[in-house]
């Protein structure tokens, strides 16, 4: 607990720091002694600089995050929710006046821990305002168009306004700011009357293949700064139903979660090893098995497939890849879909022939 303590509180010193100085000016040195403590003190919580950065990020993250699921659960549909982010960030960059130079001070530079982990928290800061502006769209407040370069356009406004008070060393209120950045981007993307031209029609895709579990590592998505967001929803859509979804997290992605949520889905988090898999059932309940010790998983899944009707699916998690359930299964003519997890338990999906 002291040493969680004593983390949060390096963290915090960094962003004071920030405020004051350079990214560059910021060393382990200057944290100790803003800490008063010693480097050696200060090395038993962080490996080194690049590992307090990235810890700072990260908590810069789930600040983030907490705004952008705010704005997901914001009422008056999408445009007021792209309101209430932007006034959101605004908001908190004020109150975290280091956050703009820990930001730009490392988007470019050798692609280290410090600088993926900002390239990601961009990609979903674009995920998430292109869900919001394809939900206006459907709605048709906001002009057709693509919904990526809308969504980039606004969040490079939003970049833009932030350097900008930064470079007029914060003289205003950057929130108030946020009414009149938001007009000025809805002045373009805002639908007309008559409505905008078509977005051509994109190359008619194959049909995807069907499966009944899907799993969906992000994580070299984000290396790359992509919003993962299309892949994610991509990978969904070729879920059978009933089925499930599995996506490997390097963090826990409240914004998508809200996202999701917002969609009428239940997403699941479990944690291990430093990573999130969030599970996505699809017109299904997980039965988590992966606690109970051998040989219960078994029996209750060979239960569970024994009480289906025909045509109807069951699904388990259970704690490692079942290779005697599987035999069994097939001896008794049902068909079992397997997915081993990267925390070593595995989803299992049993049917019932029609």
């Amino acid at each position: 607990m002291e040493s969680v303590v004593r983390r949060r509180q390096i963290v915090g010193a960094v962003l004071e720091l920030l405020a004051e100085a350079q990214i560059e000016a910021v060393t382990t040195r200057s944290i100790a002694r803003r800490l008063e403590i010693s480097q050696p003190a200060l090395f038993r919580h962080f490996r080194s600089r690049d590992a307090i950065l990235a810890a700072v990020l990260a908590q810069v993250r789930a600040d983030l995050g907490a705004v952008a699921e705010g704005a997901l659960q914001a009422p008056g549909g999408p445009l007021a929710g792209l309101g209430y982010l932007v006034e959101g960030l605004f908001a908190y960059v004020e109150a975290n006046p280091g956050v703009p130079r820990l930001l730009f001070g490392s988007v470019v530079g050798p692609r280290d821990e410090v600088q993926v982990g900002l390239r990601a928290m961009l990609a979903l800061q674009v995920g998430l305002v292109s869900a919001l502006v394809k939900e206006g769209q459907a709605a048709g407040v906001l002009a057709a168009g693509e919904p990526e370069a809308l969504a980039a356009g606004l969040v490079g406004m939003i970049q833009g306004f932030i350097l900008q008070w930064e470079v007029a060393d914060r003289a205003y209120p950057l929130p108030a700011r946020a009414a009149s950045l938001l007009a000025l981007w809805l002045d373009g993307a805002r639908a007309r009357a008559g409505g905008a031209a078509p977005v051509p029609a994109p190359h008619a895709a194959p049909p995807a293949v069907l499966r009944g579990l899907v799993p969906l590592d992000v994580r070299p998505i984000l290396a790359a700064g992509r919003d993962p967001l299309e892949d994610i929803l991509a990978a969904l859509a070729t879920v059978a139903s009933p089925g499930a979804l599995e996506l490997t997290v390097p963090f826990l992605p409240r914004p998508l979660l809200a996202l999701l949520a917002r969609r009428g889905l239940e997403p699941q988090v479990r944690v291990s090893g430093g990573l999130h898999l969030v599970v996505v059932p699809v017109a299904a309940a997980i039965v988590d098995l992966s606690d109970l010790e051998a040989p219960e998983p078994m029996q209750r899944v060979l239960e569970a497939a024994e009480a289906l009707e025909p045509g109807a699916f069951t699904l388990a998690r259970v704690p490692r890849v079942p290779h005697p359930l599987l035999s069994e299964l097939l001896s008794r003519n049902f068909s079992c879909e397997v997915l081993e997890s990267p925390d070593g338990t595995a989803l299992v999906r049993v049917g019932r022939p029609a």
